[in-house]
């Protein structure tokens, strides 16, 4: 995968019918870079603040912003379309 990217990984439907969709917010290619743990600490920071204050709205809600365990990127949950 091409870095930096973002991909939609996928989408589940909710029992109540409601699409909740994770993205892949990828900054390294597997497998050839990480990023450090100090940048990956700042940038989980500001899209937990940064992104929830200005991407939520009536129509999308995001759940969860969290780094992966590869140290390449973030995984982005949101409810809504």
């Amino acid at each position: 995968m091409p870095a930096p990217a973002v991909r939609l990984a996928k989408v589940m439907k909710t029992p109540k019918g409601d699409d909740i969709s994770v993205f892949d917010l990828r900054f390294c290619i597997p497998n050839k870079d990480i990023m450090s743990e100090k940048g990956t600490h700042t940038l989980e920071h500001l899209f937990a603040g940064f992104m929830r204050d200005h991407l939520n709205s009536n129509s999308v809600e995001i759940i969860d912003i969290s780094p992966m365990g590869c140290r390449t990127g973030f995984y982005m949950s949101l409810i809504g379309t």
